[in-house]
């Protein structure tokens, strides 16, 4: 008994005897290991806690810092502020990503969201879960080695849970963090009872979750290009905004500038975009100025395209979403091509963007 606590809280890998049977150990050693260890492999754990946060999470608030002057931004601006965000932002923000309602109806819709339909989760996983919990109050239940951590993890589940639902806009990507901890406790309740039936059915519903697992991936109704080569993929038009691909084909290596479309990742060319809660680049280089100083600029910074998302435009100007400038209207650009500023490119049917060549 006492070796065994004594290898549990030794944290620097030694471990300790297998004298089971030794008496004298068993009687003179728990005290003493407890009081004179429990602190420093405490002390230890914390400490490893620390060090991995600080290397995954640090990188993070230096270039938060570094560009923003706010190491949690866009968060805390009431006590960082930074450069590139004020009052007006800060109110937007907050104001979209407060949770609407609190009603009992919304609280077992969004609960049954994450415990069920959600489609991140297996659903087998919440059933299993539940299972290693309702095990620790009757005989059966996971392994004696399981039902310490069982506890930890149920409460780090529900905190994260409530979190989400008490403070959030309710988007799934703010539980994900629990997906692990769901899986431990489902394999904890995996192992609930040791009957012959029990494994049976257990087995029988995983082979059957796989099977459909995998039907449903290699079927044509999902996307299934495991075996595509990555070139192909970057270009594949099921993925990618067919504006993207126009203008990466059109372009001659200038910049694309982007006007409401923040999702530039699949672009060749080089881009300068802005989001929602950026000062919008396009109003900066046109507001205010004459058309030949408008082109003056545009050239200056080698924009050779610039591209205009209404689509997500109108949906940032939705009620309740992030808002976007008023200065981006239709008129500025019908403005620019009267001007000879801009030309404007044939329309893609289906789509509701625009795109425009620089004059030369």
């Amino acid at each position: 008994f006492a070796n065994r606590d004594s290898a549990c809280l030794a944290a620097d890998g030694t471990s300790a005897s297998k004298r089971k049977n030794d008496k004298r150990d068993s009687a003179a050693v728990p005290v003493a290991a407890k009081q004179t260890r429990r602190f420093p492999i405490a002390a230890k754990r914390l400490t490893l806690f620390l060090l991995a946060a600080t290397v995954c999470g640090g990188p993070w608030f230096v270039k938060n810092w570094a560009f923003t002057g706010n190491p949690t931004y866009p968060l805390l601006y009431e006590a960082f502020g930074g450069k590139t965000w004020n009052e007006e932002k800060n109110r937007r923000w907050n104001e979209v990503h407060r949770p609407k309602e609190f009603s009992p109806d919304t609280l077992g819709k969004d609960l049954g969201s994450v415990a069920m339909t959600s489609q991140w989760i297996s659903p087998l996983i919440v059933p299993l879960a539940a299972l290693a919990l309702l095990g620790l109050f009757g005989a059966a239940g996971p392994p004696a080695a399981w039902r310490p951590i069982v506890w930890p993890l149920f409460a780090y589940f529900a905190f994260v849970i409530a979190a989400w639902w008490l403070f959030t806009h309710r988007i799934d990507r703010f539980w994900f963090p629990v997906l692990p901890v769901m899986a431990l406790l489902a394999g904890a309740g995996a192992c609930w009872s040791a009957a012959r039936w029990w494994r049976g059915l257990l087995r029988a519903m995983i082979i059957f979750g796989l099977t459909a697992n995998f039907l449903v991936a290699a079927s044509a109704v999902w996307y299934n290009a495991w075996f595509v080569p990555l070139h192909f993929l970057r270009d594949d038009p099921r993925l990618i905004d067919p504006w993207h691909w126009r203008l990466d084909v059109r372009s001659t290596g200038g910049t694309i500038l982007t006007v409401g479309d923040a999702a530039v990742f699949d672009f060749h060319s080089p881009v300068l975009y802005s989001t929602c809660f950026d000062d919008c680049v396009f109003e900066r280089l046109v507001e205010g100025k004459t058309s030949s100083e408008v082109l003056a600029e545009l050239r200056s910074r080698d924009i050779e395209f610039i591209y205009v998302s209404w689509g997500e435009i109108a949906r940032y100007r939705s009620k309740g979403n992030y808002g976007f400038t008023d200065f981006v209207q239709p008129e500025v650009f019908d403005r620019l091509v009267e001007d000879e500023v801009l030309e404007p490119l044939p329309p893609i049917n289906g789509f509701s963007g625009r795109a425009y060549r620089v004059a030369k």
